[in-house]
């Protein structure tokens, strides 16, 4: 991670150094929604340089704005690193998407094999693949992962909410259109 920082840092030149500055001033400080925020703005006016793109998609996946990632994949091809970066953005588009199907649909996702990764999203989707979880309620669906010290729940409103919980207080909310 430090080489796409250190790469992105001689990339300040060419794009407009304020916005460059903020965007990794907040990333170094893991401010992942500014980062994330700032980066767009790059990305939109322009930048192109892929270690950079690489560095705003692993902001904005920390900080749950998923659907951008759709956008800044299709831009990474130029190597190696970015092809397997925009794999990594793609397929947690894919788990995003597949967990609405069976939020709201009641899609049986048991036979996708999707890259494991540590991000919430793909944690989610294997626990629930597994068979790792108990429904609290059909209708709103609401499920449980988890035990009763730590625990998600999963439910919709319009979009999927994953609440995050430890001793039964709520630690971090995730909203994904």
């Amino acid at each position: 991670m430090m080489r796409f920082l250190f790469a992105a840092l001689l990339f300040l030149g060419t794009l407009e150094a304020n916005q460059a500055q903020k965007f990794m001033k907040a990333y170094q400080t893991q401010q992942y929604e500014v980062a994330c925020k700032y980066g767009m703005n790059l990305f939109y006016e322009g930048a192109r340089d892929t270690n950079l793109l690489i560095a705003i998609g692993n902001a904005c996946a920390q900080s749950d704005y998923i659907n951008f990632l759709g956008r800044l994949q299709s831009a990474l091809q130029l190597n190696e690193e970015a092809r397997d970066a925009a794999v990594y953005f793609s397929s947690l588009i894919l788990t995003k998407r597949l967990l609405f199907q069976f939020m709201f649909d009641e899609t049986d996702i048991t036979s996708y094999t999707l890259p494991v990764t540590n991000h919430l999203l793909s944690r989610v989707f294997e626990k629930i693949k597994e068979g790792n979880y108990k429904v609290v309620s059909r209708h709103p669906k609401v499920i449980k992962i988890g035990d009763d010290q730590k625990y998600m729940l999963l439910y919709t409103k319009k979009r999927l909410m994953i609440e995050e919980y430890r001793n039964s207080q709520i630690v971090q909310t995730h909203r994904y259109l």
